[in-house]
């Protein structure tokens, strides 16, 4: 989640820009949130490359390395161009994530009671992200008014995804009089696996999960902010119906 939380349309941990966890945290199924590993970054000009080796399981709440790659590894590749286009500051990124974790086989997903399901392993996801900046706030060096993106193809078996889109809009000090003040709007779409939608076919009916949320962070004083929200999400499951959801959230740093 950290490797998030410089970006300045994703991240903030649910806390200080978006609350949909899609947009905040884009899941690829290959990566948890909380992992151990190695990550290595170099710069060579307008480019910068990363290369990560991680444990493919969820370390949230167990940091004792003894069962590191016990259940396989990760590998991550990618590169990503900072540059100008069209005058404006933007960035291009390419990443992929490989891991020989084994998962469930998802065309076994709902097997008569009594059979164990077969297993599956090599899951991947290849990702392609971007920027682009409009306005840049002077009172925040690369940040302003810009367009965000990230789209990625994935495996689909044993990852229950088969691609993903999430992006939108975030603005830093865009209205007059309230440099510190930040809004968004983003929208996300998962579609899952194939064969986990064929598997589950004959009780419940899988589509295309797809969110979007409008948010505006109001700096009351440097160490509270008020932010309001709306959000609609379109579920997976075809059972259950559209919802539309609003909040506010006050948070005081001491």
């Amino acid at each position: 989640v950290d490797l998030f939380a410089g970006d300045p349309f994703f991240g903030g941990w649910g806390r200080d820009r978006f609350s949909h966890a899609p947009i905040v945290i884009p899941p690829t199924g290959v990566t948890p949130p909380t992992f151990m590993g190695v990550i290595v970054n170099h710069q060579v000009g307008s480019f910068k490359f990363n290369f990560q080796v991680f444990d493919p399981n969820d370390r949230t709440r167990d940091y004792w390395p003894s069962d590191l790659f016990d259940d396989g590894v990760n590998f991550s590749l990618g590169t990503t161009w900072a540059g100008d286009a069209f005058g404006r500051p933007t960035t291009l990124g390419l990443s992929g994530t490989y891991s020989t974790k084994e998962g469930i086989d998802l065309r076994d997903f709902l097997l008569p009671p009594g059979l164990v399901a077969g297993t599956k392993s090599g899951s991947y996801a290849i990702t392609l992200n971007g920027s682009h900046l409009f306005w840049e706030s002077p009172d925040h060096p690369g940040r302003g008014l810009g367009a965000y993106f990230r789209a990625s193809l994935l495996d689909g078996n044993p990852n229950p995804f088969e691609s993903k889109a999430v992006g939108g809009v975030a603005a830093y000090g865009l209205v007059p009089g309230r440099v510190n003040d930040v809004m968004g709007i983003g929208y996300s779409r998962y579609n899952f696996s194939n064969d986990l939608v064929f598997a589950a076919a004959p009780l419940v009916e899988i589509g295309s999960e797809s969110a979007a949320e409008f948010f505006y962070n109001y700096e009351v004083t440097p160490w509270f902010h008020l932010t309001a929200n709306i959000e609609w999400i379109q579920p997976g499951p075809r059972t259950a119906s559209e919802s539309w959801m609003g909040g506010l959230r006050a948070v005081i740093d001491f």
